[in-house]
């Protein structure tokens, strides 16, 4: 494997390196080696010329190798014939290592020191002060940990990613921009996404140079047409995701010792060996035509989905206690041994051919057909409310008929949902997605009927934040936040809830907010909004708002303007309540006809106003407003306005 391999030379290299910083060898090639004293020179230079051909199996991954340093060497550790060196060491007269001679940390290999057999340079390797290294640490060769691994760097080029969709995927890491996928750069790519995707060149097929990206884990080219294989690292993947795809072959999963999601539903795939797979938690291989599934040593399997291959006769169970569900319907199976299973909890094998029930651990709830269940074509959903079906089959068995409801939503074990006696059954509590429905008669042990349907929009969320904004007497502004996935709003209104009057539809909008004005005056209003969303047609509703109240204002009325005098007229009013107490007060103001606007002269608490300052024999507009001031805003009532002239002046003499 790629990871002891590069391994293994690296701690080869570190001995070496070690043995180059201050000792001189003997030459390897001598038929017998002194037995005498190794005197060793401790000399510090900064290029130490080797004359000798060191031999290493492996050629490293990378030039520049760290040699690990401050290397702990027992005090009696004895150098043998082929002498070993640690960095701190020192050779006495008995050959004994000693603690007090160290080699320095400042001794290099450099640039020139040639390493024979396939010439690996070692540029500027020093001992490394945080390394620790001692006789007793052995290299495992069957390590597998792909994340101590240190890959080689790899062109971007597309020999070696000859997929462009993979070659545009790698050129986006390319940090540096130097054309190189670098082991640093390669760590950042753990997943890949080709979702979706229309295979159409051919240079796409199996998606080419997946298998050099070795940190990759998880895979998903679901949904995805036009490529029959797929092309990945084994080692380090631990999902691969291919539902809904043209995949007829997974080449390597013999190797993929650490994968533990598989999902190929809905391919083209004839046979599946998992037999190496034994860390597999989860498998979904539907819909395929699968004649062969080898499942041995998956003693890790929890969960399994390998319903709808036709023609599949057989399933081999045995020893795979960690298996919770399995669900296999419309296979050709004649029996599954389930014995010693002891964890199953759900087992759905309808649609075989088996002619009796699988023996079942007593906590598993077992779906089958009996030998003589009879399906029924009017087994049908009637009516269809937010969140609810009502399921309608006929009543063949008129015999004190015992019925059993089951239900299923996609990929989840199927649960009862209760007991009935008539033929039918309200089934709620349904959120959005596909739902399996079954009815078996237990009087008769016979299964009556199933239904697959699709539960649309899920109802839209309760709206929130519901407030009322300038109201007056017949008008208020009604807002709220918007909720997602909503297709509109319907608002509703309860004028006198204290009569136990009705709540009414009064608008139907699509926005989130609305001015409605046709209140009654001086009346309390309760509205609610609740948001609907369409599905197959219908409207699916979500639930009501809280209510939000507040109080329309009464009206002013009798308004009259009487002039006083040349430049002053008297104001006065009356303000009609009927369910409320007086109004805060009175805006008044007057129409300026320069700014086509009411300038506000004030505020009064009576129902009356001189306003003077005027103009003689000028016609004046005058508007008043009742108001109550409601959470820290006025809020007033619908205007009334009345004009009215100044008593002309004197006529003036002027001498001529």
């Amino acid at each position: 494997m790629k990871g002891r391999k590069y391994l293994s030379a690296t701690l080869s290299c570190a001995i070496v390196l070690s043995c180059f910083s201050g000792i001189a060898f003997a030459d390897e090639t001598e038929e017998s080696q002194s037995s005498e004293e190794i005197v060793v020179e401790e000399t510090e230079t900064e290029e130490t010329e080797v004359e000798e051909t060191v031999l290493i199996e492996e050629m490293l991954p990378s030039e520049e190798t760290a040699v690990t340093e401050e290397t702990a060497v027992t005090e009696e550790a004895a150098i043998t014939e082929e002498t070993t060196v640690a960095e701190e060491m020192a050779v006495t007269e008995e050959t004994a290592v000693t603690e007090e001679t160290a080699v320095t940390e400042e001794t290099t290999v450099t640039e020139e020191t040639t390493v024979t057999e396939e010439t690996d340079v070692f540029e500027e390797a020093l001992p490394s002060e945080e390394t620790m290294t001692s006789e007793e640490e052995v290299v495992d060769e069957e390590v597998s940990d792909v994340e101590s691994t240190i890959y080689p760097t790899i062109s971007i080029d597309r020999s070696n990613f000859q997929s462009k969709i993979v070659y545009d995927l790698v050129s986006g890491y390319d940090t540096n921009h130097n054309g190189l996928l670098e082991d640093s750069e390669s760590r950042n790519i753990t997943s890949v996404n080709f979702s979706g995707i229309d295979v159409t060149d051919p240079s796409d097929y199996g998606f080419c140079g997946l298998s050099k990206l070795y940190y990759v884990t998880s895979i998903d080219i679901s949904h995805t047409s036009g490529t029959t294989w797929l092309d990945f690292f084994e080692q380090g993947i631990v999902s691969i995701k291919c539902n809904d795809s043209d995949i007829k072959t997974l080449y390597g999963l013999q190797y993929a010792y650490n994968l533990n999601y598989l999902y190929c539903a809905n391919c083209n795939i004839s046979a599946l060996d998992l037999s190496n797979n034994s860390k597999l938690i989860s498998l979904d291989c539907s819909g395929n035509s699968i004649k062969e599934l080898d499942l041995t040593n998956n003693k890790a399997l929890k969960e399994l989905r390998c319903g709808n291959n036709e023609d599949l006769t057989d399933i081999d169970l045995t020893g795979i206690t960690s298996l919770k569900g399995i669900w296999c319907t419309g296979c050709a199976l004649t029996e599954i041994d389930v014995s010693g299973l002891k964890n199953l909890q759900d087992l759905d094998c309808r649609g075989n051919d088996m002619r009796s029930k699988p023996a079942v651990p007593s906590a598993c709830q077992c779906f089958y057909y009996p030998q003589s269940y009879e399906e029924v074509d009017e087994f049908t959903v009637s009516y269809y409310s937010p969140g609810s079906v009502l399921l309608l089959w006929p009543d063949n068995y008129k015999n004190e008929p015992d019925y059993t409801i089951y239900r299923r939503k996609a990929n989840q074990p199927i649960t009862k949902y209760g007991d009935s006696t008539e033929s039918k059954m309200i089934v709620s509590g349904l959120s959005s997605g596909t739902y399996e429905f079954s009815v078996y008669d237990n009087s008769r042990e016979v299964f009556v009927g199933s239904l697959t349907i699709d539960i649309g929009a899920a109802a839209p969320a309760k709206p929130v934040t519901l407030e009322a904004f300038d109201w007056s007497s017949r008008s208020a502004t009604l807002k709220w936040a918007e909720v997602s996935g909503a297709d509109g709003y319907e608002i509703w209104v309860n004028w006198i809830s204290w009569q136990d009057d009705e709540y009414r539809c009064i608008a139907d909008v699509t926005t989130t907010s609305y001015r409605y004005t046709s209140f009654k005056p001086d009346s309390g209003q309760n509205c609610k909004v609740r948001a609907y969303r369409y599905s197959n047609g219908q409207r699916v509703y979500g639930e009501f708002s809280d209510v939000c109240y507040f109080k329309t204002l009464g009206v002013v009325k009798d308004l009259a303007a009487v002039p006083l005098s040349e430049n002053s007229v008297k104001l006065s009013w009356d303000f009609e309540t009927q369910f409320s107490s007086d109004v805060d007060g009175y805006e008044v103001c007057r129409y300026n006809p320069a700014s086509k606007s009411y300038i506000r002269l004030g505020f009064v608490s009576e129902p009356e106003r001189v306003c003077s300052s005027l103009t003689a024999g000028t016609s004046y507009t005058f508007r008043i407003r009742g108001y109550d001031e409601y959470g820290g805003a006025k809020h007033y009532s619908d205007p009334v306005t009345v004009t009215v002239q100044t008593i002309p002046g004197a006529p003036k003499i002027t001498n001529t």
